[in-house]
């Protein structure tokens, strides 16, 4: 036995087999550990939050030491487990601990980082997206009680990962009104950046953040991931028109906020 199926497979396997005797799933026959293999990794994926790594090592282990067993569904789950896991780019993060990092960050004085943070959780914007906004990308509509950004602008040679020419409504009121009063000072040109702060600063703002609020570390792309996980767990927004609004072409995309 190499030490690979000692340090990993081992332990993986008899954690699914203490699992399987604590809540009573069968194994006896290959249907039935195949079955219960697959409601471990569910459990495991859904209720513990768990990278698919942990599939891989439990998979391999009872391959390695049955390998004449027919594990057709453990390994269409684990397959599955794998597609809808987010591989580093940050799960997403509840809106209170968004609102709590907008919030220290605006009373430590980080003014542009806040609205930044809200800004691309309020409208699913990669902070790519937000760092190239403009003031003249904020189209108020509505006497100023409605306002939509436009991302990937064809005629500054701009395009987002998702394509030129898109748009997204803003959806907050209180966001709206924030943008609203950024548009009326006169000191700021049409032509300038929306957002004055930079990559570097704001990651490390952020970074500054989550120490100080005690929160797990997690990449600034979270916010992107956060939005339409909020809309679509609270029922807000249904999965098409999260999808419209974060401007996927594919579902598949999408499946992975569900």
């Amino acid at each position: 036995m190499d030490n690979t199926a000692l340090k990993h497979y081992l332990p993986a396997v008899r954690g699914f087999l203490f699992f399987a005797s604590d809540h009573g799933l069968p194994v006896e026959s290959d249907k039935e550990l195949d079955d219960s293999l697959s409601a471990y990794m569910c459990h495991m994926c859904y209720e513990l939050d768990k990278h698919p790594g942990n599939g891989d090592k439990l998979v391999h282990g009872m391959r390695y030491l049955w390998p004449e067993k027919r594990l057709l569904l453990a390994d269409r789950s684990l397959l599955g487990w794998h597609r809808i896991h987010i591989h580093g780019e940050g799960g997403p993060m509840p809106q209170e601990c968004i609102a709590c990092i907008a919030h220290w960050m605006r009373t430590h004085g980080y003014q542009d980082e806040a609205l930044l943070v809200e800004l691309c959780f309020d409208c699913y914007l990669r902070t790519g997206e937000a760092f190239a906004l403009r003031q003249a990308d904020v189209v108020l509509a509505h006497g100023g009680r409605a306002a939509t950004l436009r991302v990937g602008v064809a005629e500054r040679g701009e395009a987002s990962k998702t394509g030129m020419r898109q748009g997204v409504i803003v959806d907050a009121p209180w966001l709206v009104d924030a943008l609203a009063d950024r548009l009326s000072d006169k000191s700021r040109r049409a032509s300038g950046p929306l957002l004055h702060t930079t990559p570097p600063k704001f990651r490390q703002t952020w970074r500054d953040a989550l120490e100080a609020l005690g929160l797990e570390h997690a990449p600034p792309h979270t916010l992107r991931h956060s939005g339409p996980s909020e809309d679509l767990a609270s029922g807000y927004r249904t999965f098409q028109q999260v999808q419209r609004r974060g401007r996927w072409t594919s579902e598949k995309s999408v499946m992975r906020y569900a």
